[in-house]
């Protein structure tokens, strides 16, 4: 999981299909999380650890915990799950999910 900004996104030059996500594919890893631009870094901690949760706690894939992780930021009404930190549950009232930016961005690659 590259939460960094822009991190799934290709330079410039003769092969635009080359970015950090892709040169982690690359280099072996089988599925690789990346944003496509600037991402906020308070929703974005929200989102790797939701997207955490739904992997390790639900068994998902990469690609269906994200989306599980992306729903959840869009829910009004969403709710910490048990084990939460309480610096990151503290901030789960706060996220507006309308705001694209803070986790739309996210794009999965691989399997």
């Amino acid at each position: 999981m590259l939460a960094a900004c822009r991190t799934n996104v290709s330079g410039h030059g003769y092969d635009e299909a080359y970015s950090l996500s892709t040169a982690f594919l690359v280099a072996g890893a089988r599925s690789v999380i990346g944003s496509l631009w600037p991402v906020p870094d308070e929703a974005t901690s929200l989102l790797m650890y939701m997207t955490h949760h739904f992997m390790s706690q639900e068994g998902m894939p990469p690609g269906a915990a994200l989306r599980s992780a992306q729903s959840w930021m869009l829910n009004e009404r969403r709710e910490a799950p048990p084990g939460m930190p309480d610096r990151l549950r503290a901030r789960v009232r706060h996220i507006d999910g309308a705001d694209l930016t803070a986790w739309a961005g996210f794009t999965h690659l691989g399997w």
